[in-house]
């Protein structure tokens, strides 16, 4: 009856409010194209990739979309993008040095050894993915919340469920995505959240545990839910966010951040077997910096291994864990000579980017060569990397693997929750080398 009565109520409102701007591109001069409306983001990002490939074939830099009730700006290049005026819903960034974000994440990715050198006793095939899962939910824990509370809660198990209920696509959860976009401060009043109400719940009690445990401490922490707490205005005055603030804060530095990792580990290590050459080249720079530094990994020679850092890039052009870039315009604008108000949403296609023809040879093919030395200054790109490239390094140096035949290949993708992940299961065997630490 619910649900009923929200398809309704959002028929209504779009009836109301939105159908008469569905002419909103076409009155300014801009190109336009539509999307169908979708059932799930997957429909979004194929549908926005062939969008893309039609502006390409008209000669369109930049194009109107409309996405439901949203009428999006939708551009053929990064750059173009990020030329503009940009803003997006407020975040906080973790502003720990690379040093620091490298010792929390070795802890973590120590102990993913430690289970793969379990599962290798075995002599038989695991799903890597739910592995890798497990290891980035655990570091993403630590990052937050920092390696006591985790030893404290033992919440691993529950945060990866809780992160991917969050993100899951829902029609309750689009219904107050609409009502949060097209009425804020009704939103606002009544404390919406985009988010699964059950994942709201949890993540604000898992915050308010975590702020009660640290109170009881004196020990200083650098961790992400501190920077929340010790959250400055763009006066560089320091601001109070309520837990509602806050928790949503860590919401999205889960959902985004869990998959994410996880997958990235994942395609790497499918596509650097299937690319014995890679593995080969791989293997020796691992090996060879790493006798460098007697066998330990540090900040440094992780920094040294430049073709384990193309290999990991190769791995994000091809499989981009969200393939959809979205952001809002923070002042009006013009493009080519047509204004754009403030707060239009803007998106480019990363996916289609990264697989398009004319801009990378042969893009189907796995190459880290033609990204060796390229340097990513985006942070949050920078802590992905930095994160894959702990956990590649280790396996690489402690195993040797195989993908098993069940592993299905060209990798079958979708994006159910806006993330780039595979269908089906990746099984790999993993073999301990006697060279390993």
């Amino acid at each position: 009856m619910i649900i009923i009565l929200s398809v309704i109520i959002v028929l209504l409102l779009i009836y109301q409010y939105v159908w008469p701007k569905k002419k909103y591109w076409e009155g300014r001069g801009m190109p336009t194209y539509k999307i169908k409306m979708f059932l799930s983001m997957t429909n979004v990002v194929h549908e926005m990739g062939d969008v893309y490939k039609k502006m390409k074939v008209e000669g369109q830099r930049v194009a109107g979309l409309y996405l439901t009730w949203e009428n999006i700006l939708l551009f053929t290049d990064l750059r173009s993008l990020e030329n503009c005026a940009i803003v997006q819903n407020k975040r906080y960034e973790d502003k720990r040095n690379a040093q620091q974000l490298f010792d929390v994440i070795l802890n973590s990715a120590t102990n993913l050894i430690v289970a793969l050198q379990e599962s290798s006793k075995s002599d038989k095939q695991i799903d890597f993915c739910d592995v890798s899962t497990r290891y980035s939910t655990e570091m993403m824990i630590s990052l937050a919340f920092g390696n006591e509370f985790l030893k404290v809660t033992k919440l691993c198990s529950k945060i990866r469920e809780m992160s991917l209920r969050a993100g899951a696509f829902s029609l309750k959860t689009v219904v107050k995505q609409f009502v949060i976009d097209w009425f804020p401060q009704f939103a606002k009043r009544f404390r919406m959240s985009a988010y699964d109400s059950t994942a709201h719940k949890f993540y604000m009690k898992t915050v308010q545990e975590a702020i009660e445990y640290r109170k009881q401490s004196t020990t200083l922490r650098h961790d992400f839910l501190q920077s929340l707490l010790d959250a400055e205005n763009d006066d560089g005055e320091k601001t109070q966010m309520t837990i509602e603030e806050i928790a949503e804060q860590v919401m999205s530095f889960f959902v985004s951040g869990v998959e994410t990792s996880a997958v990235t580990i994942s395609y790497s290590l499918i596509e650097i077997k299937r690319n014995l050459n890679v593995e080969s080249k791989l293997r020796g720079e691992v090996c060879t910096i790493l006798e460098k530094y007697n066998y330990t990994l540090h900040y440094n020679a992780l920094e040294e291994m430049i073709y384990l850092d193309a290999v990991i890039r190769e791995s994000l052009r091809m499989y981009p864990p969200i393939p959809i870039l979205r952001k809002k315009t923070s002042e009006a604008f013009l493009v080519d000579n047509i204004e754009i108000e403030k707060g239009t949403p803007l998106a480019v296609s990363i996916l289609a980017i990264q697989r398009d023809a004319e801009k990378y040879i042969e893009p189907d093919v796995f190459n880290p060569d033609r990204l060796e030395g390229n340097i990513d200054l985006d942070i949050e790109r920078q802590h992905l990397i930095l994160q894959s490239k702990i956990a590649l390094a280790l396996i690489l140096w402690n195993f040797d693997y195989e993908i098993d035949d069940k592993t299905k290949y060209p990798l079958k993708i979708d994006a159910p929750n806006g993330i780039l992940i595979p269908t089906e299961k990746i099984w790999v065997k993993f073999s301990p080398l006697i060279t390993s630490l």
